[in-house]
């Protein structure tokens, strides 16, 4: 009986090893990934049977819904010799196997391709799309498939035949979120032009004449928006600051040569609370510019952009904000934002935008 067994296992051990060089005996398709935009890591990195993975990095806190980026996908076909033999013509198609909030959308520019014989390749583009409604916790990660099948001629039903080819190669693509550092602080805060009185409440004088009733002043008459950029990020940092006032307000001077938007610098981190001029240094005069292109902050220094501003006089009241509350902001893009009208907000920074909400009474 014990030798029967050993047989019998002998026998089974021979099936399975014959079954397995059947089945290799098969051609197979071989697959590349190159030119991923943007820069992703790819495993294997070169052309491979089996599972390739394509796996890109955000550094936001959040993803941006649609259109990612893309990659390159180049397919051939790996010959081999034996039975059962591989039956050509043949049609590879790439067919995605999830959809949905936690996964990606990869559409490829060519999915059905028409082989003719083992001598065959071919590409295509295949583009990266991020679902409307994602989790943006730190560490998310979203998930494509794209699965290669093979359909052989079809046969006296109409219904593909096996063409014995192997399509184990499968390219698996993620898009993971990575919350940034945030290593450049801002603030934003707004005081009279000699930057000793932080302004907590405007009052807004108006004026009746004829029956209309304008603006005519603030008390105080001259404010400055002032925005802080601390950078604790350890390497010099490049950056493009938009500067936007309340839209009841203008820059002083405006509309002349004069200056009203300057920039500082000083060693060390300020912030709004312990801010005090005399510890920054000579001042640089940038016109009356909202935008401040190619702005350098050294390591561990702290940038002051100061606006110097007033109400535009002759404001119909009923222009006011309904709300009675001005609204300034301050946003970092990434150096090159073509004049802060396009352009990535920087990932570095917090809070970006910045906002600043002060309530005014009129008298």
């Amino acid at each position: 009986m014990k030798t029967s067994k050993v047989i019998t296992v002998l026998v089974l051990s021979l099936l399975v090893t014959m079954t397995a060089v059947s089945a290799w005996a098969s051609d197979k398709v071989q697959a590349s990934v190159t030119t991923t935009s943007p820069s992703a890591v790819v495993t294997p990195n070169g052309m491979a049977v089996g599972t390739i993975h394509v796996v890109y990095t955000v550094n936001a806190y959040q993803f941006t819904p649609g259109s990612f980026g893309d990659f390159d996908l180049g397919l051939s076909i790996l010959n081999a010799s034996g039975n059962p033999e591989t039956t050509y013509p043949l049609t590879l198609k790439l067919v995605q196997k999830q959809r949905g909030a936690d996964n990606l959308f990869l559409t490829p520019t060519a999915d059905s391709f028409a082989v003719a014989g083992n001598s065959w390749s071919g590409s295509t583009t295949v583009s990266v799309a991020i679902p409307a409604d994602p989790d943006n916790e730190d560490g998310t990660t979203l998930t494509g498939t794209l699965q290669i099948e093979a359909d052989g001629l079809l046969d006296k039903n109409g219904k593909p035949t096996n063409p014995q080819l192997n399509t184990n190669t499968t390219v698996v693509v993620k898009v993971v979120l990575l919350h940034p550092t945030a290593c450049l602080k801002m603030a934003n805060f707004v005081t009279d032009t000699d930057f000793f009185n932080p302004i907590d409440v405007m009052v807004v004088n108006l004026k009746e004449k004829s029956g209309v009733t304008k603006v005519n002043s603030t008390n105080p008459g001259q404010l400055s928006n002032n925005i802080l950029i601390v950078n604790n990020c350890g390497t010099d940092q490049q950056l493009d600051l938009k500067i936007s006032l309340d839209s009841c307000f203008e820059t002083s001077p405006s509309g002349n040569p004069g200056q009203a938007v300057f920039t500082y610098l000083t060693i060390g981190e300020v912030d709004e609370e312990s801010f005090d001029i005399s510890a920054f240094g000579a001042k640089t005069g940038q016109g009356q510019n909202l935008c401040l292109s190619a702005l350098t902050v050294p390591a561990d220094q702290t940038l002051l952009a100061t606006v110097h501003m007033g109400v535009i006089k002759g404001t119909l009241a009923g222009y006011l904000p309904a709300d009675s509350t001005f609204d300034f902001s301050a946003n970092i893009y990434d150096s090159g934002s073509n004049n802060c009208t396009t352009g990535s907000l920087n990932a570095l920074a917090d809070l970006n935008p910045t906002e600043l909400s002060v309530p005014f009474t009129t008298k």
